[in-house]
């Protein structure tokens, strides 16, 4: 028995040891070693997810580099818009000096057809001649003359700076063509009876001074009536062009209040 007690106990102790061979918990702690390994695995997941990052950060270099190169770019688009600016600028000065002169002109114009020449209608022929021979000796001074001759100038000018934009640019040909003619007229038929007043001198007698007047105030009246209308019409057309102008370089939606929320939604509609 005690044999077999021995052979029992040592079997049991065999399967003791089988027992701690079982214990190859070692194994089981592969097994957790297992785990380890697929949390190695997941560390080796995780690399790929830093590769990601640098290859991301590797994407986003050449965005840089875009960026940096479109600050060039975004720096000669600022330099164009101000040479646009300041070409607009100029082009809407003229067109303001050449309104501004040409209501002046029309001014003076419509001033001897409602006042001046009215007055001196009540003259009698003597007074007449000698007043409008002193008109036009004292007329002809560089204020007038500037802006007389100036007037068509920058008009014409004008009609040149403003060769890209359509409306206004009709508008001012059509207050050159008025021009021209208001020019033409005043040239062509009033100039020409100031000179022959002139020439006339102070008349001897009433007889002559009255056939003087004769000869020079009526049609003198009538294309001053003329050139009054055409240097009117040339300033209104010329207004009409300062304001499609001045409308033409308001940007668009420019009189309209935009919320920040809007803003913020067409903001972030756009990024999408």
């Amino acid at each position: 028995m005690t044999a077999d007690a021995v052979n029992g106990n040592g079997t049991d102790h065999t399967e003791g040891t089988e027992g701690t061979e079982g214990t190859d918990g070692t194994d089981g702690t592969d097994g957790t070693a297992g785990p380890t390994g697929m949390t190695g695995a997941t560390g080796a997941t995780g690399a790929p997810g830093a590769r990601d990052t640098d290859s991301a950060a590797g994407a986003n270099s050449p965005r840089s580099g875009a960026a940096g190169a479109d600050k060039p770019a975004g720096a000669a688009g600022t330099a164009g818009t101000a040479g646009t600016d300041a070409r607009r600028t100029g082009a809407g000065g003229v067109l303001v000096a050449a309104t501004v002169t040409t209501g002046l002109v029309a001014g003076l114009f419509y001033a001897y057809a409602c006042s001046v020449m009215p007055a001196l209608a009540r003259s009698d022929d003597r007074v007449f001649v000698e007043v409008v021979q002193n008109v036009n000796d004292v007329i002809q001074n560089p204020v007038f003359l500037l802006a007389f001759t100036g007037a068509p100038l920058l008009t014409a000018v004008s009609a040149w700076r403003l060769r890209g934009t359509p409306r206004p640019r009709r508008w001012v040909y059509a207050a050159l063509l008025a021009h021209g003619l208001a020019f033409l007229v005043t040239v062509a038929l009033n100039i020409p009876l100031n000179d022959r007043l002139a020439e006339a001198g102070t008349p001897a007698t009433a007889a002559g001074a009255s056939a003087v007047r004769e000869e020079f105030e009526d049609p003198w009246v009538a294309w001053n009536v003329v050139r009054t209308v055409l240097s009117a019409c040339a300033l209104g057309l010329l207004a009409r062009a300062l304001v499609l102008y001045g409308r033409a370089g308001r940007p668009a939606g420019s009189g309209r209040q935009t919320s920040a929320y809007l803003a913020s939604a067409a903001g972030s509609s756009a990024r999408r």
